[in-house]
């Protein structure tokens, strides 16, 4: 009788060939030393640290009114890339003030008002609103505005993907099945479309809590 040992070495090895298909399709994903896998690739680098990789979730949290949507304002100036801004709960007004305001005048950009179209500021203006794409989705309901990220995603391929906030792409904060649902569809996006989505959550109220809040505030924190 053969070693058990040996034919458990042989089947992870790819010697015997009576796998099922759910172990053929496992050992695709088997990781060696010898594995050839890209260099992770960061779209972002402060204070020497390389942040922000793409094909990964990235939360982003503090307080309410802590400046969390300042930040990522200063994000999307300052990437030069594609990004999708998906503000679930601003109004459409005050997305379009931070848009034009804010993010283009850090950026270099003036706002729409006064510029010339034929002037370079006019043309420089012309391709970052092609690069950056905001949208306001407050008004509608959680599993249409979750079917529309995902398919705005697939559609823009951006490098850089702001979701503020999160929460409001389920529907209980505190259900844990629908938290790892949505966790998970998000980093499947991230990794199918090699870009990497931020997501905004508020920390816990209490002062000395700074945990995110919920159920996905959990599944945020594990990933």
């Amino acid at each position: 009788m053969e070693n058990p040992k040996e034919l458990i070495m042989a089947s992870l090895s790819g010697e015997d060939g009576n796998m099922t298909p759910e172990v053929l399709k496992l050992m695709k994903r088997r990781i060696t030393p010898e594995s050839r896998l890209p260099p992770m690739e960061f779209l972002f680098q402060m204070f020497g640290v390389e942040c922000f990789p793409r094909g990964e979730l990235v939360a982003v949290t503090g307080k309410a009114k802590s400046g969390k949507t300042f930040f990522l304002s200063l994000l999307m100036a300052a990437y030069q890339g594609r990004v999708m801004w998906y503000d679930t709960e601003q109004s459409e007004q005050s997305t379009q003030d931070i848009l034009v305001n804010r993010i283009m005048k850090m950026d270099g950009a003036e706002g729409v008002k006064g510029i010339a179209n034929t002037s370079p500021k006019a043309d420089e203006l012309q391709i970052r609103q092609n690069l950056i794409h905001a949208f306001n989705t407050r008004g509608i309901g959680w599993e249409e505005r979750r079917r529309l990220f995902a398919a705005g995603v697939a559609y823009l391929q951006p490098d850089l993907v702001i979701i503020d906030g999160v929460r409001d792409l389920i529907s209980d904060i505190n259900d844990g099945v629908e938290a790892q649902q949505v966790t998970e569809q998000l980093m499947a996006l991230a990794q199918q479309h090699h870009c990497c989505i931020v997501c905004v959550l508020h920390q816990n109220k209490g002062d000395g809590d700074r945990n995110l809040r919920g159920w996905i505030g959990t599944e945020l924190t594990n990933k």
